[in-house]
Parts: structure tokens; C-alpha cells; sequence
């Protein structure tokens, strides 16, 4: 399942990588959009750059919910820069 969908203009490193998997958007630096793809319309772009837009041919299922438990998880991580 895709829960979040983070687009950047770098490379992210690995470390970067295991901190977006535990800590969604938690890292700003070169991010152009991130969608928590909550299932709502339009998905809304929270990585301040407005591409917002609505996800088509995805199928909700409730209960289904990608493993995330809220946006961010205790404690709040240091961010990467």
C-alpha cells in the first residue's frame, strides 16, 4: 500500500529514508510535494509548494489504513538538514 508519497529534487539518503518511514514529511530540505494521501479530495499538498490534486482509480478500504500511526509518531525527530 502507498501511504505517503514524498517527491524531492536530491538524492535522499538512506538515513533520510529510514526517517520519512517513521516520521512522514519530516524532511524539508529540496521536498517539491508531499501527499499523506489521506483519501479526501483534493489531496492537499503540505509541502507548501500548493500542488494539490485528486488521486483517481484508488480504492479505499476502511480498516486498510497504511501502517502509520498518526502523522508523526513520540517523540518528535530531530529533522535532517
Amino acid at each position: 500500500k502507498l501511504s505517503t508519497v514524498h517527491v524531492f529534487n536530491r538524492v535522499v539518503s538512506i538515513n533520510e529514508i529510514n526517517q520519512m518511514r517513521h516520521f512522514p514529511g519530516s524532511v524539508p530540505v529540496g521536498l517539491v510535494g508531499f501527499w499523506p494521501l489521506n483519501g479526501v479530495a483534493p489531496e492537499l499538498d503540505f509541502s507548501q509548494r500548493n500542488n494539490h490534486g485528486t488521486v483517481t482509480g484508488a480504492v479505499y478500504r476502511p480498516g486498510a489504513d497504511a501502517p502509520i500511526n498518526g502523522w508523526f509518531e513520540v517523540p518528535t525527530p530531530q529533522m535532517c538538514v
